[in-house]
């Protein structure tokens, strides 16, 4: 259904409620001129006449009574879909989709979406915990952290805070092997390093 029609119904229904196509018209902040044009489009494009009018009165047709009986529930609910779509954009509350490293979600970041979550209890979060460089637009994704470099094209990435790796060892094996004093050295060490699924 295109929105003029629509409009010319919500129009008929107006003009009937109030008992004038011109109080119709100041309470959809149009001309008494364009809600006169909409209605008489909206009788072209039916083939019917819907409404008899005269200059001090105006009535339903047979044809306009059965119409605007049939038409009424679902204009009350697309009034409905209004009103809950414009108070949802000032509730925060729904799912909401969060991606964050395997590694470091539960000790660092859990806390925080914790009490995000307390303070907007409509709040339903889904937590999926991914080490790879998966696509956050494609996925849908509402939040995302990741450990590294900058995200995808689309997604507006903030650095929260520096994240410092360190090399170690057991006292062990400084004792039997000596400890590296450079990087390069490391390739003749024994060593356990954390490889990034994504970029290897």
């Amino acid at each position: 259904m295109a929105i003029n029609e629509l409009r010319a119904i919500a129009t008929l229904a107006k003009a009937v409620e109030l008992g004038s196509i011109r109080k119709a018209a100041i309470s959809q902040g149009v001309t008494a001129q364009a809600a006169s044009q909409a209605l008489q489009q909206l009788e072209e494009h039916l083939g019917v006449r819907l409404l008899n009018r005269t200059t001090r009165s105006l009535s339903l047709t047979d044809e306009g009574q059965r119409f605007l009986e049939a038409a009424q529930p679902a204009l009350a609910a697309l009034d409905r879909a209004l009103a809950d779509a414009r108070e949802s954009k000032d509730e925060i509350g729904g799912a909401l989709r969060i991606v964050g490293p395997k590694s470091s979600f539960a000790p660092i970041l859990m806390p925080v979406v914790n009490e995000f979550c307390e303070r907007y209890p409509a709040v339903q979060p889904e937590i999926q915990l991914d080490d790879g460089k998966s696509n956050w637009v494609l996925d849908r994704v509402d939040v995302g952290f990741r450990i590294g470099a900058a995200t995808d094209e689309g997604v507006i990435a903030r650095r929260l805070f520096p994240v410092q790796l360190i090399i170690c060892a057991a006292p062990a094996y400084i004792e039997r092997h000596g400890a590296p004093k450079t990087l390069a050295e490391l390739q003749s060490h024994r060593c356990s390093a954390f490889r990034h699924p994504s970029t290897g």
